[in-house]
């Protein structure tokens, strides 16, 4: 009887996993997104409908061959490494490339990688989900080119009104009132404003289009981030901006960019802790550079959308944020300065008590800068 009841839980185990196995079939078969298996050799296993639709193959012409397929010969490397990484239990993060289809015609692609495990749980293969992503970055693209134009046709007019207005505000300066005067520094600061704005807005489609060319050279490090605190502290006496590093700390940067970084994380600061306090700046060697962190006590990010924080365009739509000026270009803008550098940039918040932003520059020479 024992043997009987173990014969049907058996019978039964094995009819769940089939049932498993075929819903899991299912939902492959029918997602939106390609999904790929290959092996550890990179050799196709499995192929669904959004892969046929997105490479131009169907499956028993592309299952048994390599995934080489549809790369550029460029891109097999890179799929090397990562098959690698993953057989070695290392994760890969998504990343965006590109794959060929079958008309020869290429296509933007965003990836994510996935081990596929056999019933012991060693790793026995890939599972590669692709999303199409060639209609956004054209999208990008188009506006980038759009927002470069109009910005340069801004610039001229405005540098223009600037003039005029600074010539006002020396005019009315001794207007008995005082009343036109004051009308006219407010003016004058307005302008000011529009002429940051058009300036954020070119560099961050030089930013985007990689135009950017650093002027690497070798600087001390505490020493520019006490001119940034400086002018800073002036403009914001309402906070207390404390560095703390050691002195001196040569790099080998692009001193202007830098700055810029610098700036913008702790403009970021001040402006998401309307209610003052402390900023505090320090920076640290470590094995991959050196890093610098900015930490405030302020408003902090809701919970989930530190990993957007640094995409172009994103603001924080919560009721502690939403009376901020911003149009979400800043932290873009860094992360791109800091990218550029070989760098890395991250931010540890929590909404109600505060962020830190870090980012690192790698240690390099200046011979090594010149002949990249």
């Amino acid at each position: 009887m024992k043997n009987k009841n173990t014969a049907i839980a058996d019978d039964r185990n094995g009819q769940d996993e089939q049932v498993a196995k075929y819903y899991l079939a299912a939902i492959v078969e029918s997602s939106q997104d390609s999904i790929v298996t290959i092996d550890l050799n990179r050799v196709i296993t499995t192929w669904n409908k959004a892969a046929e639709n997105l490479y131009g193959y169907k499956a028993n012409e592309v299952i048994g061959k390599s995934l080489e397929a549809v790369m550029l010969p460029k891109d097999i490397v890179e799929l090397i490494e990562n098959v690698d990484k993953i057989r070695n239990e290392v994760s890969v993060p998504i990343y965006e490339t590109v794959r060929l289809h079958k008309n020869g015609k290429q296509a933007d692609l965003q990836i994510a990688l996935s081990p596929v495990r056999d019933a012991t749980g060693a790793v026995i293969g890939i599972s590669t989900i692709a999303r199409d992503v060639t209609a956004a970055k054209l999208h990008e693209q188009l506006k980038d080119e759009f927002i470069a134009v109009a910005s340069h046709e801004l610039k001229t007019p405005v540098t223009s009104i600037k003039a005029y207005a600074e010539l006002l505000v020396q005019k009315f300066s001794n207007a008995p009132d005082g009343t036109s005067f004051s009308m006219m520094t407010k003016l004058n600061r307005q302008i000011d404003r529009l002429i940051e704005l058009i300036k954020t807005l070119l560099d961050t489609t030089k930013l985007s289009a990689g135009e950017v060319l650093l002027q690497m050279e070798r600087f001390d490090l505490d020493a520019l981030i006490e001119e940034q605190i400086e002018y800073l502290q002036r403009a914001s006496p309402e906070h207390q901006i404390i560095f703390n590093g050691i002195k001196p700390h040569p790099v080998v940067a692009d001193r202007k960019l830098i700055g810029q970084v610098i700036t913008n994380l702790v403009s970021n600061g001040i402006k998401y802790s309307p209610k003052g306090g402390r900023i505090l700046v320090s920076f640290m060697q470590t094995d991959e550079g050196t890093r610098v962190d900015v930490q405030d006590f302020g408003v902090g990010i809701p919970e989930g959308l530190n990993h957007k924080i640094f995409e172009r365009y994103f603001r924080v739509n919560a009721p502690l944020t939403s009376k901020t000026q911003g149009i979400g270009l800043g932290l873009y803008i860094t992360a791109q300065i800091v990218r550029q550098h070989g760098g890395s940039i991250s931010v540890d918040s929590e909404e109600g008590i505060g962020s830190t932003f870090s980012f690192t520059i790698p240690d390099i020479s200046v011979n090594e800068s010149a002949s990249e």
